[in-house]
């Protein structure tokens, strides 16, 4: 268990300083705390094999939202639809 330790501090550190250089407003202690810890503890959750597609085809209609008078239904019910063909792959 000793050289785990030993270990896991020898990764640990450069990790916490590598993410705190990127982002500076963030401290140390904050870094280790949200994200390395999370990053030891997480898991990786499968997404649908189509997501690109569905993300891409999704996005399209979204960006129809950032109007003054998007009509909310009709993109939402757009978006279903672009999307349902590879949901179902």
């Amino acid at each position: 268990m000793g050289s785990s330790t030993a270990i896991e501090t020898h990764v640990k550190e450069p990790l916490v300083s590598l993410l705190s250089e990127a982002n500076p407003q963030i401290d140390s202690a904050m870094m280790e705390q949200a994200v390395v810890k999370a990053i030891r503890s997480g898991i990786v959750l499968s997404s649908h094999v189509e997501f690109p597609k569905i993300s891409l085809a999704a996005g399209a209609q979204f960006d129809r939202l950032w109007v003054a008078e998007a009509d909310v239904q009709a993109v939402l019910t757009d978006v279903y639809e672009a999307i349902v063909p590879f949901l179902k792959q």
